[in-house]
């Protein structure tokens, strides 16, 4: 899935509470996404029923009825958990290599050091 499907199924998980239905106009969703994302709403909303993440009663010129499934929260959790891990890999390797670098720049000035006194 884009990013627009995944931003609306976040926007949706976070106005929708536990299994109920929830009424909403374009505008409010739309609010809730990063700015150029707000396209679409409409087939970013049909894509997620059809995999089974959401709910859709009805959608009727902007106005949308929609509950989150329990797999579109297990899914949205789990992207938001693949996300962290992937941010924490990044400062891991970055962490790993300023510290391999200054210890490979503090082992090449002591040998430079011994060296320049031992000629």
């Amino acid at each position: 899935m884009d990013g627009n499907v995944l931003g609306l199924l976040a926007a949706v998980n976070t106005l929708c509470e536990g299994t109920s239905w929830r009424i909403f106009d374009e505008a409010d969703l739309s609010e809730l996404l990063p700015a150029g994302q707000a396209e679409n709403i409409s087939a970013a909303l049909e894509q997620l029923e059809a995999r089974r993440l959401i709910d859709l009663r009805y959608a009727e010129g902007g106005t949308y009825c929609v509950r989150v499934l329990p797999a579109g929260r297990a899914y949205a959790a789990r992207r938001q958990e693949e996300q962290a891990a992937a941010a924490y890999r990044e400062h891991r390797i970055f962490r790993t290599a300023f510290w391999g670098g200054l210890a490979g720049a503090f082992v090449g000035a002591i040998l430079a050091l011994l060296f320049s006194l031992l000629w």
